[in-house]
C-alpha cells in the first residue's frame, strides 16, 4: 500500500494541516465627512467638565454616565451643561444687549431713516429669537429640587416649555414693528387706489361728451 507523501509546505511546525486564511473582505468607505461633522455637532450637545456640570455631577465618571445618557436621549438634544449651550446663552446675552441700546437710540434720532444696516440688523436679530425658541425646545431641563437629575426627554422638554416660556419667547420675538409698517403701507396704498378711483369717476361724470 502506498503511502501518501505529505510536503511540509502544507503542515505546520506540529504536523497539522495548515488553514487556508479567510477571504479578505474589501471595506466600503463610509462618507467621513458628514459623520465627522454629525460627530462634532453632537459632542457640541453634550455636557463637559466645565465647572458647571463638575458643581453637578462631583466626578469625571458620573459626566461619562451622563454623556451616555444624554446620547441615548436622542441625537439632538442639548445638555444644559454643553458649550454649545453656554455659547449661545453668550450670543443672546449679547444681543439682548445691543437692542436695548440701539434700538432706544434709533427710535429716538433715526426714527424717519432707516438705513439698510438697520434693517439688516433687526431682522438678523429677530431671526436669532425665533431660532431660540427651537433651540429651547430641545434643551434639558435641570429641576430645581434634584439638580443632579437633568430631564432629557424630548416630550416632556416640549410640555415644560409651552407651559412656562414659550408664549412670551414667541409675543417677544415677533418683529410687530415691521407687520405694522407693511399693513400701514398696504392701508395707505389702497386708499391712494379708492382716491385715484374716485377722481377719475368724478371727472368722466363731469366732463360733457
Amino acid at each position: 500500500m502506498a503511502k501518501s507523501k505529505v510536503h511540509f509546505d502544507d503542515v505546520s511546525l506540529y504536523g497539522t494541516p495548515k488553514e487556508e486564511p479567510l477571504p479578505t473582505i474589501p471595506v466600503v468607505p463610509e462618507k467621513t465627512s458628514s459623520n465627522f461633522i454629525k460627530n462634532q455637532l453632537q459632542s457640541w450637545f453634550q455636557p463637559t467638565d466645565n465647572r458647571l456640570a463638575m458643581k453637578l455631577f462631583g466626578s469625571k465618571k458620573a459626566l461619562v454616565k451622563e454623556r451616555i445618557r444624554q446620547k441615548s436621549a436622542g441625537h439632538w438634544v442639548i445638555h444644559p451643561c454643553s458649550s454649545f449651550r453656554f455659547y449661545w446663552d453668550l450670543c443672546m446675552l449679547l444681543l439682548l444687549v445691543a437692542n436695548l441700546i440701539i434700538l432706544p437710540v434709533a427710535i429716538s434720532f433715526f426714527n424717519d431713516d432707516l438705513s439698510t444696516r438697520w434693517i439688516a440688523f433687526n431682522c438678523l436679530s429677530d431671526t436669532i429669537f425665533l431660532i431660540d425658541i427651537v433651540v429651547n425646545f430641545r434643551t434639558g431641563i435641570m429641576q430645581q429640587d434634584n439638580a443632579e437629575q437633568v430631564i432629557l426627554d424630548p416630550k416632556i422638554i416640549a410640555k415644560h416649555y409651552l407651559k412656562t416660556w414659550f408664549f412670551l419667547d414667541l409675543i417677544s420675538s415677533i418683529p410687530l414693528d415691521y407687520i405694522f409698517l407693511i399693513f400701514n403701507q398696504y392701508i395707505a396704498s389702497s386708499m391712494l387706489t379708492w382716491l385715484g378711483v374716485n377722481v377719475k369717476r368724478n371727472v368722466m361724470e363731469k366732463t360733457p361728451f
